[in-house]
């Protein structure tokens, strides 16, 4: 059979088939099958076929023969796909589609076909809580829609039969549609009506020409990612899902879990204060949909929805015995169906207005408030409202008609901001993270994020993995970036640190293979600098005021967002730098993350680092932990070890925070007279290199220096570096921690004992013997070396004198039996009257008229 243009032609197949000596009959027998109603399980149907009986499964949730199996379940989180790429392109003018889905959220692509021509295409998607089916032939488009008010996390399963231009569409079991698609020509072939389809997509849209759409904030004819499960994906009598679950098909790719737990809250937001509040505009529409999942522990727990319209005020309210204030997620979709008619669903129960007031206009023609209202608007509220005050607690997964705003980004003008994430003081108590990590809750437990203090454990209580750099020629670990190399808009350091005096020694550095792109951050006299640059000029900011040579554990962190950065130190205020004018902001194609030392382009080692340097993460990637583990992407050169914390006996903790605050009041910049607040660079109390060498900057640094007339001192010849493995006797008795010593030793230590010391240790060591207390008796040898030394100085300086002395009296021609002497004109004794008079204020240099007339003085002799 053969199909010509104008209509149906069918062939002699019964004489082509003796020609091709095939064994036919003139009449079509009947099977001899029958559906036993026994055979299927589950409420599957029987369904009889050519000489053998099948079960249908496709309006249950169970697969297999027999209907026996339970399907799986595709959890989508509104960036996930799903995706099916057939070996050969598929041309189908005959579609069966089965899938059942799960959701509350009114709006999400469920399956769409794409072509490369994109000239035909099949879409199956939820708008405003409808289903809408999508058809486009080469000479047609046809859109139907079924049910509504499906996104009430029920389970719905949706059958649909294409031949040709007849569709039959089942939903739950019942058929909503049976009809053929209009056409205005009179004759076609079967190219019109034929679907070629190149790849199948579940849970992700496709834009009106069929070529793919990514996720994004807008919205495409209400099409967006779909959030929500999925089963029972069969197409053409393939169960897609069930091979991929198997891994059975190469032609699958998905990003989507299985999983049937409920979708994690998506951008969630933590609210602290009851006057915060978040304003944000909706296109004018009217309203159909409200999906939102709250948390709170605030004494009221009920839940009560008001509306107004056209003078008229409805409301529903949940019943008390509900109470929503237990600290756990809720659910809440609201749904205003196409009669008028409202729905208040929380969590799987669904209240309705006894006395519905039935619009179907409900316009959104105001901005739309979240978690509050102004202070002043409380007041204009209806009267049934009862909340003098905004929600406390966690919003998210917000879904007002299909569109989800960002509440961070809405947020403006309030005085007690949003935070991102969801944090229960109830349950994050102060002390739950130490070392400045944060607490994040997952309930019904909570845990700490460590990654921008260096530490790590449940708690942020251990120390990190912990390297040591540096004998004579330094060390490097350096870590590759995997293809393709990854661009970056945002950046997070965070490193842990410990040394002594250094001139220069460089940190961490970050390099890209095809730009000048660059991060770098160095220590030079225990100032630690930062500079970046993404395509425009070198930044740079720094810290003078806190140094971190002193031998004691620092922590490091630099955040970088477009031309933006910020550097902190332990916990002291940080310095941040804001360029006024747009900026470039991405940082392209990372390449090489190199830590301890500047590997020169000849390959010898420059600016190393000398000390420990601990838990350093970058983006996320914590590069000493892949050190330790021998990960291929990294590369260890020269002298860096893993550091053994137990047998160098080193304790990396923070300072006490008392003790920095104490310290941060004593610490001075210089001062020029006027007491104005100046740049270090601007004063000259900072080393060159440190200062940003552009002119005209528009950089905005938003940490003030206040200066004074004291002058910090500072080590400017530190006692050299020791060698790491020389044998040294420790003392024993116990350090005084008041003058400096951080590497304790047990006080009931009896005998010392000999070990192999950091030179981080023993140039402490040798300070704070160097500070300890005056003993005379002890220092008597030094006193009288010290006196002889400057006797023989005196000596000689007397030697000097007489010889020069004796020297210039043989210059002149001397007469013994008379004695020199000398007479002073009047002229030179006014002279010197007057400078003596004003040696104040005049210049101290005698008139030279007065030197000229010494020299013709007269010169008498008795």
């Amino acid at each position: 059979m053969y199909i010509h243009r104008g209509g149906w032609v069918a062939q002699n197949l019964k004489l082509l088939a003796r020609q091709q000596r095939v064994t036919t009959s003139d009449e079509c027998s009947q099977s001899q099958s029958t559906c036993d109603s026994s055979s299927c399980e589950n409420e599957g149907v029987c369904e009889r076929g050519w000489g053998r009986t099948t079960c249908g499964c496709e309006q249950t949730p169970y697969t297999g023969s027999q209907c026996a199996q339970e399907s799986v379940i595709l959890r989508f989180n509104g960036r996930d796909h799903f995706t099916v790429t057939p070996r050969n392109r598929i041309l189908s003018i005959v579609e069966e589609v089965s899938l059942h889905f799960r959701t509350r959220h009114s709006s999400g692509a469920l399956l769409s076909t794409r072509s490369k021509d994109g000239k035909t295409s099949l879409e199956i998607f939820l708008s405003y809580g409808k289903l809408f089916i999508r058809i486009q032939l080469l000479n047609a488009v046809h859109v139907l829609e079924a049910g509504e008010g499906l996104n009430d996390y029920h389970w719905y399963a949706l059958t649909l039969r294409r031949e040709a231009r007849v569709l039959e569409v089942i939903l739950n079991g019942e058929r909503v549609h049976n009809a053929e698609i209009p056409s205005q020509e009179t004759s076609r072939d079967l190219l019109d009506d034929m679907i070629t389809i190149d790849e199948i997509n579940l849970g992700s849209p496709t834009d009106a020409s069929g070529s793919l759409q990514k996720r994004s904030v807008e919205q495409l004819e209400n099409k967006v990612a779909f959030i929500g499960h999925i089963r029972q994906f069969i197409f053409n009598k393939i169960a897609y899902t069930e091979l991929a679950y198997q891994g059975n098909a190469e032609e699958i790719s998905y990003s989507a879990e299985f999983s049937s737990a409920p979708v994690t809250p998506l951008s969630p937001v933590s609210i602290g204060s009851e006057e915060t509040y978040v304003e944000h505009d909706l296109p004018h529409t009217n309203f159909h949909s409200l999906y939102l999942q709250l948390r709170t522990s605030q004494p009221t727990g009920a839940l009560r929805y008001i509306y107004s319209i056209q003078g008229a005020t409805g409301m529903i309210e949940t019943e008390s015995s509900d109470a929503l204030n237990d600290r756990k997620w809720h659910d809440v979709v609201i749904m205003r169906l196409s009669d008028g008619s409202y729905y208040l669903i929380v969590d799987d129960v669904k209240y309705a207005n006894a006395e519905p007031i039935k619009s179907k206009q409900f316009q959104l023609n105001s901005p739309v408030y979240v978690a509050g209202v102004a202070s002043d608007m409380y007041a204009q509220l209806p009267t049934t409202i009862k909340a003098p005050h905004g929600f406390v607690g966690c919003l998210a997964s917000l879904d007002i008609n299909g569109v989800q705003p960002d509440l961070i980004s809405a947020e403006n003008g309030n005085k007690h901001k949003l935070i991102s994430g969801c944090f229960d003081s109830e349950t994050c108590e102060v002390n739950s993270c130490k070392n400045g990590g944060t607490c994040m809750e997952n309930w019904p437990t909570i845990s700490c994020n460590c990654q921008l203090t260096s530490f790590t454990g449940p708690t942020c209580s251990d120390d990190g993995t912990t390297y040591q750099f540096g004998n004579i020629a330094g060390g490097l670990v350096t870590y590759t970036f995997p293809y393709p190399q990854p661009d970056s808009t945002e950046d997070t350091l965070a490193f842990g640190l410990m040394t002594i005096a250094q001139k220069r020694a460089l940190l961490f550095r970050l390099t890209s293979v095809n730009s000048a792109d660059r991060l770098e951050v160095s220590v030079m006299d225990g100032i630690v600098k930062a500079v970046f640059n993404v395509g425009t000029r070198s930044r740079s900011l720094f810290d003078s005021k806190h140094l971190v040579n002193d031998g004691k554990y620092h922590v490091i962190v630099f955040t970088r967002s477009g031309g933006n950065a910020t550097l902190k130190i332990d916990n002291h205020p940080e310095v941040s730098v804001n360029p006024k004018k747009d900026r470039l902001t991405v940082f392209n194609s990372m390449d090489k993350l190199s830590i301890g030392l500047d590997l020169t382009e000849t390959g010898s080692f420059s600016h190393p680092f000398f000390g420990l340097i601990s838990g350093l993460t970058f983006n996320s990637i914590q590069v000493l932990d892949l050190a330790k583990s021998n990960h291929p992407s990294i590369t260890i050169q020269g002298d860096a070890v893993l550091a053994d914390l137990d047998d160098s006996e080193l304790q990396l903790r923070m300072q006490n925070e008392e003790e920095d605050d104490e310290m941060a009041n004593k610490d001075d910049i210089i001062l020029p007279s006027s007491g104005a607040v100046v740049s270090p660079c601007q004063s000259g109390g900072v080393d060159p290199d440190f200062c940003n060498e552009d002119t005209g900057s528009d950089d905005l640094i938003t940490t003030k220096i206040v200066v004074s007339e004291k002058v910090p001192a500072r080590v400017t010849n530190p006692p050299p570096l020791l060698n790491w493995s020389e044998d040294v006797s420790v003392q024993t008795e116990k350090p005084d921690v008041t003058k400096g010593e951080i590497f304790s030793r047990p006080a009931e230590q009896a005998t010392p004992r000999r070990r192999t010391t950091l030179p981080v240790e023993r140039e402490m060591q040798s300070l704070a013997t160097a500070d300890g207390p005056f003993d005379l008796q002890k220092n008597l040898p030094l006193i009288a070396g010290i006196c002889g030394a400057a006797l023989v100085t005196a000596i000689c300086i007397g030697v000097i004198i007489y010889r020069l002395t004796r020297k210039q009296q043989e210059s002149y021609p001397a007469t013994p039996q008379h004695r020199p002497s000398c007479s002073i004109d009047d002229d030179l004794r006014l002279d010197i009257k007057e400078y003596r008079a004003g040696s104040s204020t005049a210049d101290t240099t005698l008139p030279v008229s007065s030197l000229n007339r010494r020299a013709d003085s007269k010169e008498w002799y008795v």
